[in-house]
């Protein structure tokens, strides 16, 4: 059976690293975040229609990686992250995200907790400590309603390692 683990929350708490690290560390395979690519060669700013593109092939990557892979697969975000970032932007729900997001029961999600600095990213929207505070509040809310499986971490990188080992293993 394939476990599922989604690193999720706000931008900048450390999700890429994680996702990295962790992959690693299992000696499995991560789909990275598709948005980062997409618009660093988009170059310019973005739609609606680039947001749903996005969410799009972040799924089609996820539903390729789980073809190929019988043990772990760590996932650098999924479409909670879409869910947010489109109600946030554009104040919409997507009818098949929200499918999605309910039948998402086969995943465990570590929520990365807003405790490490904002760093500048010409990609990051949201430097201000309460935006930081409410999104991450809103990823809390969201995960609770969907009744998804998740564990906040937090700390340095190191804790956040420990926990998620901790949070995994108990999964």
């Amino acid at each position: 059976m394939i476990r599922k683990i989604v690193i999720t929350g706000p931008e900048s708490t450390g999700k890429s690293t994680l996702t990295n690290l962790l992959a690693a560390f299992y000696k499995a395979p991560k789909v990275d975040e598709y948005a980062r690519a997409y618009l660093a060669d988009l170059g310019k700013g973005y739609t609606f229609d680039n947001v749903i593109e996005m969410a799009k092939e972040q799924l089609r990557l996820e539903e390729l990686a789980v073809k190929n892979t019988t043990d772990y697969l760590f996932l650098d975000t999924d479409l909670l992250v879409f869910k947010i970032w489109i109600k946030e932007k554009y104040n919409k729900e997507i009818d098949w995200i929200e499918d999605h997001l309910k039948n998402a029961t086969d995943k465990v999600y570590l929520l990365c907790d807003i405790d490490i600095p904002w760093e500048f990213d010409e990609q990051r929207e949201h430097p201000d400590k309460n935006d930081r505070i409410r999104l991450f509040n809103e990823y809390k809310k969201q995960l609770s309603n969907y009744q998804l499986t998740y564990h906040v971490v937090s700390g340095s990188v190191e804790e956040r390692m420990k926990g998620c080992e901790v949070c995994i293993n108990e999964s």
